[in-house]
């Protein structure tokens, strides 16, 4: 079943109820996702950003329509969504890229050749020569 990642916003009105009634929705929230062929696997908050990630496996079209029933509640503000994988189940899918008859343009793969990585270090430590070079995506 594919699994998602959810960062909801939530709305003003939202976090005072909240506040005002600190219990865990999740135990509230799962009876009514399994309703929907919904697992809801774990919730994390961002405290200070007002936001949830919600971890979730389910049918894409009933995920999608958890997300409008709870932007037209009024309870979230914003919500955005992404299909994960774990590492393990990605090496499937790279390996179908890798067989991709897809090439880029030439313009395209010029400008990912440019591509440079900035990475801001605590302590004056280096930024290793691997990671500043053209091909730095190739470590991450």
């Amino acid at each position: 079943m594919p699994r998602f990642m959810i960062e909801l916003s939530g709305s003003t009105d939202f976090l005072k109820n909240m506040v005002a009634n600190p219990v865990d929705r999740v135990s509230e929230l799962t009876p009514v996702l399994q309703d929907i062929g919904i697992t809801f696997e774990q919730r994390y908050y961002v405290v200070g950003e007002n936001k949830a990630y919600d971890i979730i496996s389910g049918d894409s079209d009933a995920v999608q329509a958890l997300l409008l029933a709870g932007l037209s509640s009024g309870a979230v503000a914003s919500a955005t969504c992404r299909e994960i994988t774990t590492s393990a189940e990605t090496v499937p899918i790279f390996q179908q890229a890798k067989e991709s008859s897809f090439k880029p343009t030439s313009s395209s793969y010029a400008l990912a050749q440019e591509t440079t990585v900035s990475v801001g270090l605590n302590g004056g430590s280096k930024v290793p020569e691997s990671l500043t070079t053209s091909r730095a995506y190739d470590h991450f």
